[in-house]
């Protein structure tokens, strides 16, 4: 398995500006302990994805739809306002568990 250790910095340009802001809003970079537990979940899921995926297909990965979402993508489970410990995420992260190969 190959990480890429994701750093902070490095999510914009993974993602896109679009997808980053759609995440994380437009100040993901604040001090509180929302907004650091919002960037700590999205970096675990990027990170797990960059094993698997380049940019490209991470981006993909958040956008594309899934059957078993009732054709809803990962993205879509990130509702305005969303907390780190909500379901969607959450269930986003695992899945991101789920690519890595060992």
């Amino acid at each position: 398995m190959v990480t890429r250790s994701i750093r902070a910095a490095d999510l914009k340009t993974i993602l896109g500006e679009e997808l980053f802001q759609k995440l994380l809003g437009k100040d993901p970079f604040n001090s509180d302990a929302r907004s650091k537990a919002r960037l700590e979940l999205i970096l675990r899921i990027t990170d797990n994805l960059s094993g698997s995926f380049n940019d490209e297909g991470i981006w993909r990965w958040f956008y594309r739809k899934r059957q078993g979402l009732q054709d809803k993508s990962f993205l879509s489970l990130f509702t305005e306002g969303w907390e780190a410990h909500d379901p969607g995420p959450n269930l986003c992260l695992e899945a991101s568990v789920d690519t890595i190969y060992y």
